[in-house]
């Protein structure tokens, strides 16, 4: 099974826009909004789904979802808000053998753990259709 993984480090971001467009930065509301984005933690993964299993993993994960949590969104994917500070996403890809994770919380441990679980689920929803 390939994988990826990413993790948005923030800081560096903001340093690097620094560097690039000093003026922007000093406006209040692009600022204020980095701000806020540095503090949340990102992690992304792919993990590798056969294109004629992904809708049967992902209506299988939605049923599994459902019961756990109370606020799903499937707009693109499947998006679980897990609390206030955290959701992570379950997406198709329509052109590749994979299944994209994204998960966001303010807390890295939290985003590690959520993203984790999420993993392991897609990994036995896959293992049950397939």
């Amino acid at each position: 099974m390939k994988k990826i993984s990413i993790e948005v480090n923030w800081k560096k971001i903001r340093k690097e826009l620094e560097t690039f467009s000093p003026e922007l930065m000093k406006k209040d509301e692009f600022s204020d909004v980095l701000n806020l984005m540095e503090k949340y933690h990102q992690i992304r993964e792919k993990i590798e789904v056969g294109l004629e299993y992904q809708e049967k993993v992902l209506k299988n994960l939605f049923d599994i979802l459902k019961e756990k949590y109370r606020n799903l969104q499937t707009l693109d994917g499947i998006k679980v808000i897990v609390d206030e500070d955290s959701w992570f996403l379950i997406r198709k890809s329509n052109t590749e053998n994979i299944i994209r994770i994204s998960t966001e919380s303010n807390s890295l441990e939290d985003a590690r753990n959520i993203h984790l679980q999420t993993k392991e689920l897609v990994k036995q929803s896959y293992e049950q259709i397939k």
